[in-house]
């Protein structure tokens, strides 16, 4: 795979890399006005696997709102209980499904009686690592938040019957949106922009570096001609500030495709004609430049003529709607894990994406839309594509780039899942080779700082500002083999795991799976020996592949 690919170019006029933007789905800041809203008690039934509970619950414009810990406090020790704690680094509230809950007292204490007056809560809910989004109100200091959401994260069963006034939860059954659609499109149901707020925790910017990154981010974001700025770019070190804060901008916006990471100013860094500063982004839309600057002796504004501006918003739009489109019909829903959503997500790409890593590639190569619409990106588009949808899930996600396996540079992905990170480089299993029907390898999905070294990863490139984020992958919970239980370590390991898993996927209607030899073990190409340990029967209708770092790939 050739691993050339977008990268961030730096000159006295010119500063290139890659942006996207935020607003957010993830951590749910509450915006919504509460003017004239009235939290009435609720006066339904509510049954609790066929029994009948009362809860301080209030109903709000149609909405049933319940105590968080009153709801685990009933449901632990049931199929879908929950942890319910204090996560005081990220300013939110943790919950873990599976595991009963710790009563702290005052639970299901008091049932409200009269009308009340709701106010916002601004609160964070994190679901085993990810971020979920919550409507949530103040009710005379305690927090309520709306039963469907919490049953969507929870994935219980929430039923209203009308005929007899009653709310059902029911913990054997999973969740389903009103209206029976079990597609988890609602989360992409928004400008498509994400956070970058808990990101930028990663990267150690300073006040002035933060300042600029939020006038630059709001301004591309905007699609703005010009950006006016606080500080000249008119000596090296300013220059090197921008240069690194474009660069981060880059790594925690995927959404605004249509940068190409250029920025321009004046040579020697002089003010406008109005004695202002300004950067001038490069948009690259439709193949077509958009692009703002000075001119003259004087530094007068000089502008792209307006019907190319108008067209240019245009295609914008047009492509936020497709994108839009293709995320909606991910095959993604309700209940699912942090770990099956990327899983999923990651399928997706490898199935429908091509790589083109060539010198020739255009913009949109490097970007979201590049792969969400014209499905053929490089490796910083899939990197940056993987990242987006992740956080659209409330995932966190960020970009690396460095030096890859073959000696090029190189972009791939970190995705943390609950609260553990991993790397996944979706370009170079989409760029392996593959058989038959071209079904994904999962090589590269959630590996650790370890495989990713002994495997000639180098992160950051010789000579070019550090702009990764600061941390590190150490698991291996959540990577694929251990997942599947094909890492094959051992004579024990062969002789249990390579029959079971022949067993499993002729039980499914499977067409291939994949086996990890550990290099401590032996080499794929030794298959055939190790296979001499078990009964050749099972594997006679096997056809068998494998490549020297491991994989072996195993199709029917």
């Amino acid at each position: 795979m050739q691993e050339l690919c977008g990268g961030i170019i730096v000159t006295k006029k010119i500063i290139a890399v890659i942006l996207v933007i935020a607003l957010a789905l993830s951590v749910f800041s509450f915006t919504v006005s509460a003017a004239n809203l009235t939290a009435a008690p609720t006066a339904s039934t509510v049954l609790v696997n066929g029994k009948n509970i009362a809860f301080d619950a209030y109903n709000i414009e149609g909405n049933n709102y319940f105590k968080l810990r009153d709801l685990a406090y009933i449901l632990s020790g049931t199929e879908k209980q929950f942890e319910v704690t204090w996560d005081s680094v990220n300013n939110a509230i943790s919950l873990t499904r599976g595991r009963p809950y710790t009563v702290l007292g005052g639970e299901m204490a008091g049932k409200g009686s009269g009308n009340k007056v709701p106010t916002p809560t601004n609160s964070g809910i994190n679901l085993e690592g990810r971020e979920v989004r919550f409507t949530a109100y103040n009710i005379e200091g305690n927090n309520y938040f709306k039963l469907r959401d919490i049953g969507q994260a929870i994935n219980f069963s929430v039923v209203w019957d009308g005929a007899i006034n009653t709310i059902v939860i029911d913990t054997d059954k999973g969740y389903t949106p009103e209206g029976g659609a079990k597609a988890l499109s609602s989360v992409f149901d928004t400008a498509g922009a994400i956070t970058s707020t808990r990101l930028l925790q990663y990267y150690n910017l300073n006040s002035t570096e933060r300042k600029m990154y939020d006038q630059l981010s709001a301004g591309i974001t905007n699609f703005d001609l010009k950006i006016e700025v606080d500080s000249s770019p008119a000596n090296e070190a300013e220059k090197n500030t921008l240069s690194r804060v474009s660069a981060i901008l880059y790594y925690t916006h995927p959404e605004v495709f249509w940068w190409n990471g250029g920025l321009r100013y004046t040579a020697d860094g002089s003010p406008a004609e109005d004695g202002k500063y300004y950067l001038f982004p490069v948009y690259i839309t439709d193949g077509k430049t958009i692009q703002a600057g000075l001119s003259g002796h004087n530094y007068a504004f000089d502008y792209p003529p307006a019907a190319d501006f108008t067209a240019a918003k245009n295609w914008v739009e047009s492509g936020k709607a497709a994108i839009h489109n293709t995320l909606i019909s991910l095959p993604l829903h309700y209940g699912m894990t942090t770990y099956e959503m990327e899983l999923t997500v990651y399928d997706w790409l490898v199935n429908n994406v091509t790589y083109d890593g060539s010198d020739a590639a255009k913009h949109e190569f490097n970007t979201i839309h590049g792969a969400l619409i014209e499905r053929r990106v490089d490796c910083t588009g899939f990197a940056r594509t993987l990242q987006y949808i992740m956080c659209l899930l409330g995932i966190e996600s960020v970009v690396f780039e460095g030096i890859g396996t073959l000696g090029g540079n190189h972009h791939w992905s970190a995705v943390k899942l609950e609260g553990e990170w991993y790397y996944t480089d979706v370009a170079k299993d989409a760029d392996m080779q593959r058989i038959d029907d071209n079904l994904p390898w999962h090589f590269h999905l959630n590996r650790n700082d370890k495989f990713n070294t002994n495997l000639g990863y180098i992160i950051g490139i010789p000579g070019a500002h550090n702009v990764n984020p600061a941390i590190t992958c150490t698991a291996t919970k959540y990577n694929y083999y251990v997942m599947t239980d094909t890492h094959i370590a051992s004579d024990a390991d062969f002789i249990s795991k390579f029959p079971a898993r022949i067993a499993t996927a002729k039980a499914n209607g499977e067409y291939a799976f994949e086996l990890e030899f550990a290099p401590s073990y032996a080499k794929p190409s030794e298959l055939a020996e190790k296979i001499k340990l078990i009964d050749s029967s099972l594997y006679k209708d096997l056809k068998i592949y494998y490549n020297e770092v491991g994989l072996i790939f195993c199709v029917f």
